[in-house]
């Protein structure tokens, strides 16, 4: 085997030792709402710690690795011909009650990802996030006559605001059971109607910006 087949295996060979790990990752998010740790991570992927911190720098780089997939389908949602907000509307809010993973590392992001990550690894993840929310923000632009800052500031909103409604409406069960019926009015109520009022609430808010 010639040399330039010999290192083009072992790059695809990387690759999907390094895919594997991220797969590990998300195997176990999906049982638990809990961030493994390394070695949790490691022994679902099969290999050693040692072989986690061959590929990635600290445990936080797989989980932002992990955001950072888990978001490229938010791309699909601006790349359609949208009729109409409502449109909109309802493909981002099925995005988010589709993806749970996606919801918990966003709202992990800031607060512990971000804290062990270095600049260069943070920077790209920042571009990544303000490109799709900008794309987004172009996609509403045929439906309102606001400037491109107050339609990012729409798309973010949303966002933040969907990642807290998400929080409480999740809470686990443990948590739920120290509340009497009714006695939370934030916690345990349905996701999917507290999306909706928050998009038709900021909606109004950026109309009502452009008059």
């Amino acid at each position: 085997m010639n040399e330039n087949k010999k290192r083009a295996r072992s790059v695809d060979e990387k690759a999907l030792r390094k895919q594997s790990i991220i797969d590990a990752l998300s195997s176990l998010l999906n049982t638990s709402h809990e961030l493994p740790s390394a070695n949790q991570i490691a022994k679902q992927a099969g290999v050693t710690k040692g072989v986690i911190y061959r590929y990635f720098s600290t445990r936080e780089e797989i989980f932002l690795s992990l955001l950072l997939q888990l978001s490229e389908p938010l791309e699909q949602v601006f790349a359609q011909d949208l009729d109409d907000i409502e449109q909109l509307k309802t493909l981002m809010i099925n995005f988010y009650l589709n993806n749970p993973q996606f919801m918990l590392l966003g709202l992990a992001a800031p607060i512990v990802l971000e804290q062990n990550i270095s600049a260069a690894v943070v920077k790209n993840f920042k571009l990544k996030a303000a490109s799709i929310m900008d794309a987004l923000a172009q996609s509403i632009a045929p439906f309102c006559s606001n400037s491109l800052a107050q339609r990012r500031q729409f798309i973010n909103s949303f966002y933040q605001l969907s990642l807290m409604k998400w929080q409480h409406c999740n809470a686990p069960q443990h948590v739920l059971d120290v509340f009497e019926p009714q006695e939370c009015w934030i916690v345990g109520r349905p996701l999917e109607q507290e999306l909706s009022d928050s998009f038709d609430w900021l909606w109004a808010g950026l109309v009502a910006q452009a008059i």
